[in-house]
């Protein structure tokens, strides 16, 4: 994604934060080479991309056709149990602030599903960590991001994670307990009970048909 200089997307707001101080020698430089980046700079920025913090960068969560696809099916077959068991919230693109007086560490998973005595209830962002997070790996690149985050949700509290990877077909599961990968059938009775998903069925790629 293109870096964007924080003085392309300016409001008469922010120009008069910038006169006052706030935004000097700051504002000429792309967001993605900052490392000193806090969530209420970005706030007042309104960025409209999904994004993470992490450490002061940012990091842009553009999903590619593949990722999208994956990601809303697990949601819709989530939903569907959900609805007939309504025992917790799931969220997509959650803000999750699990260090709340860190200002420079913001997550997102792709889906959070919290029980019902866990979900949040505000419009802030999230304190605590999901019961389930997950997340959809189809990138070349990123995959050790992706496990540090899936180990920093197990540290703050959360139960299981979910690594969804289209290329292998597999699901890598992690628990404070175990990491294992699952090919054939993805359960999780300690929070899903009776919940099952056919990942034979469920890693099908829609294929474009030419011609006829």
């Amino acid at each position: 994604m293109e870096a964007i200089a924080a003085n392309e997307i300016a409001t008469p707001q922010s120009e008069a934060r910038s006169k006052s101080g706030v935004w000097q020698d700051k504002r000429e430089i792309p967001l993605e080479e900052r490392s000193d980046l806090t969530i209420s700079e970005l706030e007042k920025l309104s960025i409209t991309d999904p994004y993470e913090l992490i450490n002061g960068r940012i990091i842009f969560k553009m999903a590619n056709p593949q990722h999208s696809h994956f990601q809303g099916e697990i949601h819709t077959e989530l939903g569907i149990y959900l609805r007939q068991n309504p025992i917790g919230a799931l969220f997509p693109d959650l803000s999750l602030r699990l260090f709340p007086d860190d200002e420079q560490n913001l997550r997102r998973p792709d889906l959070a599903f919290y029980l019902n005595e866990n979900a949040p209830t505000s419009d802030e962002p999230a304190t605590k960590a999901p019961d389930l997070a997950i997340e959809v790996f189809t990138s070349d690149s990123g995959f050790l991001a992706l496990l540090d985050k899936a180990d920093l949700y197990l540290s703050k509290g959360g139960k299981v994670v979910w690594i969804v990877i289209p290329a292998k077909s597999s699901v890598l599961i992690w628990t404070a307990a175990e990491k294992r990968w699952e090919y054939q059938t993805l359960t999780c009775p300690e929070l899903l009970p009776g919940w099952s998903l056919d990942l034979k069925k469920f890693f099908v790629w829609p294929k474009t048909t030419t011609g006829k």
